[in-house]
C-alpha cells in the first residue's frame, strides 16, 4: 500500500519517490501525534473506525458506492 501511495504522491507533486515517501512519513507522523494528543487514541487502531476502504484495490466509484451503501443502512436504522 505504501508503494501505491508513494507513486500517487510522486505523480501529484511531481517529485521523486524518495521525496514522496518523506512527505508521507512526515504527514503520517503529524497526523498520528495530533490524534494521540487530542483524542488519546492510536490512529492505527482499527476499532477507532467504522469503515476502512483500500483505494489501492478499489477505484473511486467503488469506494463511493460502498460509503453510500453503508450510510443508507445506517440511516434506515435511525
Amino acid at each position: 500500500m505504501l508503494d501505491q501511495r508513494t507513486r500517487n504522491i510522486a505523480r501529484v507533486f511531481n517529485c521523486s519517490r524518495d521525496e514522496a515517501r518523506r512527505r508521507i512519513v512526515q504527514r503520517e507522523s503529524r497526523r498520528s501525534a495530533f490524534i494521540r494528543q487530542f483524542f488519546h487514541a492510536d490512529i492505527n487502531d482499527p476499532l477507532c473506525y467504522d469503515m476502512v476502504l483500500n483505494t489501492g484495490t478499489a477505484d473511486l466509484q467503488v469506494a463511493v458506492e460502498a460509503v453510500l451503501g453503508a450510510m443508507s443502512v445506517y440511516l434506515k436504522r435511525k
